[in-house]
């Protein structure tokens, strides 16, 4: 398990956290921290779509398995999203951890917002961590070179965020970000059984995708139309790829996940 939680990109944010030495591994400073790299380190690797449903995995795991509170999971979703933006920008590995220990002193700082790390108050604060608070990065031993994360250069970074040109050319939109998305793209997404059934692990995730979208090309204000009544994009809009089908997961009758496209019944082949 471990040797997949490191090619996954998980492993790395364990290690930092605890060699970051900040105190509260649980509920506090560290465990934002780890949170914040492992999600960033998940999407720069793996892709936003994959990163959310491992990442959202993960919580429904601490409220079936360890009785996970409602305010923790709250504080681990909003430093995963800002993990998640992380992750989109961030070419590699060491820029993730450069990125969150920024995120981390803002916080310190006293700034608030979605984009600022957040902790339970230090009552709840698990014992487990250091006495690096508030933090002083020099502190922080670097790892050696026996230690070092394979995975870490911008060769192993999601290809849809390296722009690679072969990559691109993949009808599935969910094959790339988001912001490369055509018109023809989104409506495909919208009419997968993912974006409308709600039991459906990557339900979540389709909805966000697809808001991110609609504010990216036509903002959250008043709406402006043309003569013909139409709805002004704030900016172009990227051109049509051709709203390749959409890769959904589903499970077969044994109970395994089969990957299957929007509105086939069928297993594909």
């Amino acid at each position: 398990m471990s040797n997949l939680y490191g090619k996954l990109g998980i492993n790395p944010a364990f290690i930092e956290a605890g060699k970051s030495k900040l105190p509260g591994l649980t509920n506090g400073p560290g465990d934002a921290y780890r949170h914040v790299i492992g999600a960033a380190e998940l999407t720069r690797r793996h892709g936003e779509a994959t990163a959310r449903v491992i990442l959202e995995g993960n919580e429904l795991s601490g409220d079936f398995l360890k009785g996970q509170k409602p305010e923790e999971k709250a504080m681990d979703r909003h430093n995963n999203e800002i993990g998640i933006e992380i992750g989109r920008a961030a070419p590699t590995y060491d820029d993730v951890v450069q990125r969150a220990r920024e995120k981390i002193d803002s916080a310190v700082e006293g700034n608030e917002g979605p984009d600022v790390p957040t902790w339970l108050p230090k009552e709840k604060w698990g014992t487990a961590g250091g006495t690096n608070w508030p933090p002083d990065w020099e502190q922080v031993e670097p790892i050696p070179e026996s230690e070092k994360y394979e995975y870490g250069d911008e060769e192993h970074r999601y290809p849809g965020w390296r722009g690679d040109e072969d990559f691109e050319e993949t009808g599935d939109p969910l094959a790339r970000p988001v912001e490369t998305w055509s018109e023809e793209d989104v409506n495909a997404v919208m009419k997968s059984d993912a974006y409308w059934r709600h039991w459906d692990p990557d339900y979540e995730a389709m909805h966000k995708f697809v808001d991110r979208w609609h504010e990216r090309y036509y903002g959250n204000g008043p709406v402006v139309r043309d003569a013909q009544g139409r709805i002004n994009p704030i900016r172009p809009i990227p051109a049509g790829r051709g709203g390749g089908p959409v890769q959904v997961r589903a499970h077969d009758r044994a109970g395994g996940k089969v990957a299957v496209r929007s509105h086939e019944r069928s297993r594909p082949g």
